[in-house]
């Protein structure tokens, strides 16, 4: 569905004035432009702590397993971790727009609504996809493939990122697949002729109909504000923070030097996005690049200021992104510390049990013990 034009009629300089310096008026406008609007619906739960910096709360236990009940000591005890943390919008952006005077006011004043948001819909709206996309490709963690997809293989390609995402317990409702024009066209036409593609409504929005491929929303974005190299991108919203502020919009009536002909209008904004820590694994990106190892490596930890021991250090074969393997099932024989058993590992992110599968992301992982 095309997004309809955004058009406010200003009969006055007053008017148009008080338009462009009015925050929630002009990011109504923004809206309408951004290809990740739905970025910014999710993720209620953080908070303004400042003009630029907002807090959350970041939960995880010591780990997954479901614990036994002993009648002589009861259940065991699983460690809680909660955690502040903070977030600071680092994108203070912005233009000086210089506007002829008209001599009909009306005129004039219409005119710049006009370019208050045509500057808006195709300089800064962009401009902050952009950024929004480089953030989330920059995000450590991800599911990622590298191949390239063809007429006869991108929607198992595109299937197989809802599976990954599905199998690490990601609500499937409610994704998105960011993709480039040309790969859309393939996935489009493949999708219908095997039943998956269908127009309707999505994320319990009922004013809106959408393109879907098997209930996932599709956002056509242009190769240049993707990124090179990427085929599509599928997310679930709740993975990635994204916030604007409109704050320094002003509008100057007369400029020094130009004899009272020029009017300027200051439109700056503050932005960001973050793909959360603990959500890493809620993005799936499909690349065109060739396949590259990384490395595994596993790493006996610490409890407080007291390092486990390494006996034999556990191996692993180095393996392509989107490659699986799985984690070692470590003993005394590999790690040991005093007073403790091994509960299962951890790549930084997440809180794997030994066994588990391992999908590889685009980049090295240390695999650290973690004891109980």
């Amino acid at each position: 569905m095309k997004k309809g034009i955004f058009q406010i009629f200003a009969n006055s300089i007053s008017k148009a004035v008080a338009y462009i310096k009015e925050p929630s008026a002009i990011y109504d406008t923004l809206k309408l432009g951004l290809l990740t609007v739905d970025l910014e619906a999710s993720n209620q739960d953080v908070q303004f702590i400042g003009t630029d910096t907002v807090k959350y709360q970041h939960i995880d236990f010591g780990d997954n397993t479901l614990g036994s009940f002993d009648r002589a000591a009861g259940y065991g005890v699983k460690d809680l971790n909660l955690t502040w943390k903070t977030l600071t919008l680092t994108q203070d952006k912005g233009d000086s727009i210089k506007i002829d005077r008209m001599d009909d006011e009306e005129a004039c004043a219409n005119g710049i609504v006009k370019l208050a948001n045509r500057y808006i819909l195709t300089i800064q709206a962009p401009a902050i996809d952009k950024y929004r996309f480089g953030k989330i490709l920059a995000a450590n963690n991800t599911f990622c493939q590298a191949a390239t997809p063809t007429d006869s293989t991108i929607l198992a390609k595109f299937l197989h990122g809802k599976a990954r995402l599905e199998n690490a317990r990601v609500d499937v409702n409610n994704l998105i697949c960011y993709i480039a024009p040309a790969y859309k066209e393939l996935l489009k036409a493949a999708a219908i002729k095997q039943g998956y593609f269908l127009h309707g409504n999505w994320g319990g929005n009922l004013d809106a109909e959408v393109e879907m491929v098997d209930g996932i929303k599709l956002v056509s974005v242009p190769q240049n504000i993707l990124g090179a190299g990427v085929c599509f991108i599928i997310l679930h919203p709740n993975a990635v923070w994204a916030r604007v502020k409109y704050q320094e919009t002003e509008f100057f009536d007369k400029i020094p030097g130009f004899g009272g002909r020029k009017m300027q209008a200051d439109i700056g904004v503050y932005h960001d996005a973050f793909v959360y820590d603990e959500l890493n694994r809620a993005i799936y990106v499909q690349k065109v690049t060739a396949a590259t190892t990384y490395t595994v490596t596993y790493a006996a930890g610490a409890v407080g200021n007291t390092s486990a021991t390494t006996v034999s250090a556990a191996t692993q074969a180095a393996t392509a992104a989107d490659g699986e393997f799985t984690i070692a099932s470590l003993t005394s024989s590999n790690y040991t510390l005093s007073g403790k058993t091994i509960a299962g590992v951890t790549d930084g992110y997440n809180f794997y049990n030994l066994g588990d599968t391992y999908v590889m992301p685009a980049h090295n992982v240390t695999l650290t013990v973690v004891w109980k």
